[in-house]
This record gives C-alpha cells, structure tokens and sequence, in this order.
C-alpha cells in the first residue's frame, strides 16, 4: 500500500511538473516547496478516505444485524402464534376475496353479491312499480389439503335469512367430484348458470317448470370424464329447499329424487377456441307424498298468472326432462330449451255434494324458449364458457373515468312461452253461465249438475287464471368491469285468457326492469 501511495505522489509531481516546466526551473525551491505541500494534502485526501470506508463497514456490519435481528424476531413471533411453523399467508382476489398458506392445506374464500332491482308496470291498476333486493348473498368457502371443500352461502334478500348452499365435498378426480349436503340440482343450462351470469334479468318462462326444488338436499357426483364434456347424477329428497323428507300420510312409497344431466361441446373437441356448440339434456324422476306444480310467475316478476292446486290421492309420481342448446362464435351466441314437467297420480274420491270418485290424472307442463345474444363490443362467449356453463364475461377493457375504456355491452332478445293447458284452475268456482262447479285437487273440474262450459270465474265472477302464456324479452347490459353490471329489459307478455290483476282483468303485462349488480 506504502508503494502505491508513493507511485501516486510521483505521478502526480510528474504532472504539475510537465504542465509548467518554465516555472518549476525558474524557481525550483518553490517548485520543491509546492510539491512537499501537495504531497501533504494528497495523504490526508488518501487518510480520510481509508477512514471513511472503515466506518462505512462498521456501519454495514451494525446494519446487517438488525437487520437479522428484525428476521429472526418475526420467525419467533410466528412461531408463537400456533402451527403455521412460521409460513406466510397469501391473500388474493380472484373469483372473490382469497386466504391461503401457500402450501395447499388450507385456504378460506370469501364471496358475495347484491342484486338491487326496480321494476315497472304499465298501467295504474296493475302491480305496482317497486325498489327491490333480488339477491343480497353471501358465502364462505374453506378449503382443506387441496381435495375437500366446505361451503355456506346465506341470502338475506328474503323476509328471513335463508340457507342456499350448505354442503361438503371431496374432489379427489377431475371426472368425479363427491358432494353432499344442500346444493343445487343441475336441471338445464338455465338452471345452471348462476344468476350472477345470466343473459337477462330473470330467466326464462320455461324456469317455471323446475318446481320449487331448485336447491336441494342429497349426494351428488359429477365431474369432466373427458375433455368437452360434464355430467352430474344427484339422489335428494325432492322436497325443495331447507326442507327434510317429512312422513306423509298418503305416501304409499319413499321415493326420493333422481336427477342426471350431461352435456358435451364438440367444439372443443375440434379446437375451436373461439366457438362453442354445447349440447346436453336432463332428467328428474321422484315420488311425493304431496306435490303441485309451482306458482308461474311473469320474467318480470310481475303476477303470478298459473296456480295450479296440489294433487290429491296416493304418492305422485314426478318426471321432468329437457333437452338444451347453445352455438356460439365470438361475440354472437343462440341458445335455446325444450322442458317437460309430468304428473301423474290417482286423485283422493271427494264427499258431499257434487262428490266425485278417485280418478287418475297424466298432466304435463311444457315450455320452451329461444334467445339470441350479442356483445357489442367484441368480446368472446367462448372464454367464459367452462364445464357445461357460461360465467364471467371479461371485458376488453374496463370502464375508467378520464380513460379510454367503456367496459362490455351486450343486447339480447327471448322469446319463451308456457303451456299448461292439461291443467285447469285452482279453485271451486263456476262457469260463465253461473252453473256452480267443483275443483278436484287433481287438476281437474268437475261441475255440480251441468255445466256447459265457457270460461271459469269465482263466485265473484272473477277469471281465475291463465293456463298459457308466452313472453317476449328485449335487454341491454353495460358490464363496467367483471364485477359490476348494470341491466335493463324489456318484458312483454300475453296470457290465453283474461287474468285478474288488483281486481281488474287483463289478457298482458308490460313491464320495464332495470337492475344494478355487484359481486366479488
């Protein structure tokens, strides 16, 4: 190091002394004095200099082991807290709010929705216009060691809190998948989009075929056997839900539920990435101490134009099948369904007066619906459909205020109708020419002496109800972003006979929809 700093200083000397070579001969003592002088300040310069980077390695050094000091109190502190032994927990937010350890042994999963709606009917003696929540959920999900699965989901929208989902699950293969508790039956496509992804506000006439047992309690399996494909087999009590099978007094047999649907998209089969040509049917076939077809209800969520009354008698045997469609390409997609709901039984023998003698009864309910959808701006069906479904549209660009993105808009129009003309209506009344008839609880009429027919009203000469109806549906969509949609429809509907609306009798209803939605 001595020889360097001394190389240094010649050099240094050798520099001064060919810049000015006529002043250092001139004066050679003052060069010498300059040049001892300039050694001196070089030295310190060189001095400070090793001093500096000695503190500046104490410095680095005391760093460092605070640095260790910080690490290892976090471990310990980590430790304490039980047996994460230490590991982080990830949090991310994808298909809701999501906790994990990073490991795969566990993770918890928060989602949630609101669905506030209003609706708007023509006319000042019809139903009247209203704010509503139409679903305020909202679910827990815990996984364990990457196979099981817990989830609750709780709607709030009701009167009372209801249960949806409640139910746990091994996934222990892609092409069989084990779950058991309260869940949803897989009946249709329709039915099986969740409504957070539906094409309009409400789903179709043809909805109201599927009863009241859209959630159900039982076992299922169901997976991908093989690529483009999904099937689920399901065996619940058939009685709706939150309900156990209770014992029924004319229950002949323990029947309980059987569902299965499967679907195929051969789309993906020939590497289509921007198609899909879904296929798939289902059916459902169960025996019930009791039952009725469910209470229809205008997409509009306006009256309700068929009540049907329970059946009487023995067990009713309940069969219901449909077959589905959807072809898509890009940002245009058509989708259709054909559904059939089936009651057959023997009615109970009535007493009294105008008494009738147990008969039976093979009713069915049919109804089916077309649609025709179309993102406006671009964005494909195909990459939202998975497993049989169509979810989460992903717009090219999200709505940003002072920004160039709008978000997604896509426009669609239904046409569905609804035809229970097996039926007849649901109470004692009489015929248009005043002759007293008599509801069976079958389904069926029966008149009191004669009746000659016409159009049955009450005794107060009030139609009622409707055993037909068809609807025509136009909406628009603006997806602000893939959690937050704004919707508005359209809803025309007309009955096949004069219903009673607050008193008043109409053959239609017109209404004007609009929801705003939000989900994580």
């Amino acid at each position: 190091m001595r020889t360097n700093h001394h190389l240094s200083k010649s050099l240094l000397v050798l520099a001064i002394t060919t810049a000015f070579p006529t002043t250092l001969f001139a004066q050679d003592d003052d060069a010498a004095s300059r040049i001892k002088s300039l050694e001196l300040k070089v030295q310190q310069l060189i001095d400070q200099r090793a001093e500096q980077d000695k503190q500046i390695d104490v410095l680095t050094k005391e760093l460092v082991g605070i640095s260790n000091q910080v690490s290892q109190s976090k471990i310990v502190k980590s430790e304490e807290k039980g047996s994460s032994k230490g590991n982080p927990v990830y949090a991310n937010f994808k298909e809701g709010i999501k906790f994990e350890d990073g490991t795969g042994n566990w993770n918890l999963q928060f989602n949630g929705r609101v669905e506030a709606d209003y609706r708007a009917f023509s006319g000042d003696d019809g139903n009247p216009d209203t704010w509503s929540i139409r679903r305020a959920r909202f679910n827990t999900q815990l996984g364990l060691f990457q196979n099981y699965l817990m989830r609750l989901e709780i709607d709030h929208s009701a009167a009372s809190t209801r249960l949806v989902n409640a139910y746990v699950e091994a996934n222990w293969w892609p092409q069989a998948k084990f779950r058991v508790g309260q869940f949803k039956t897989f009946k249709s496509l329709e039915n099986s989009t969740t409504d957070t992804y539906s094409d309009f506000l409400e789903r179709s006439l043809a909805y109201n075929t599927y009863g009241d047992d859209i959630y159900e309690r039982g076992a299922m399996v169901y997976g991908t056997p093989f690529k483009g494909s999904t099937y689920a087999f399901a065996v619940t009590n058939g009685t709706g839900q939150g309900n156990d099978e209770a014992l029924g007094t004319n229950q002949s047999k323990d029947g309980k539920d059987v569902t299965l649907r499967a679907t195929i998209n051969p789309a993906q089969w020939a590497g289509w990435s921007q198609s899909v040509t879904h296929l798939g049917g289902w059916y459902n076939h169960g025996i019930q101490a009791t039952a009725s077809a469910s209470a229809s209800q205008t997409e509009a969520r306006g009256v309700n134009f068929f009540a049907p009354a329970t059946f009487t008698g023995d067990s009713v045997e309940r069969t219901r099948y449909g077959i589905e469609t959807a072809l898509a390409h890009g940002p245009v997609k058509l989708q259709g369904e054909y559904d059939v709901s089936n009651y057959e039984g023997t009615s109970a023998a009535t007493t009294g007066t105008g008494a009738s003698a147990a008969r039976a009864y093979d009713k069915d309910i049919k109804a089916w619906y077309a649609e025709a959808m179309w993102l406006v701006t671009g964005e494909n069906y195909a990459d939202s459909y998975k497993d049989g479904q169509f979810g989460r549209i992903l717009p090219k660009s999200n709505f940003e205020l002072n920004k160039n993105g709008w978000g997604a808009l896509e426009l669609g129009l239904r046409y569905s109708k609804f035809d229970a003309s097996d039926f007849a209506v649901d109470s004692n009344g009489v015929c248009s020419n005043a002759t007293t008839v008599r509801n069976l609880g079958d389904g069926t009429i029966t008149p009191v002496g004669t009746c000659s027919g016409g159009t049955f009203k009450n005794a107060g000469g009030i139609v009622l109800g409707s055993n037909e109806a068809d609807a025509w549906t136009l909406g628009a969509k603006w997806i602000l972003n893939p959690y937050i949609r704004i919707m508005m429809n359209y809803v025309h509907t007309k009955f096949d006979t004069d219903i009673n609306v607050n008193g008043k009798l109409s053959d239609k209803e017109d209404a004007l929809t609009m929801r705003a939605q939000l989900d994580f």
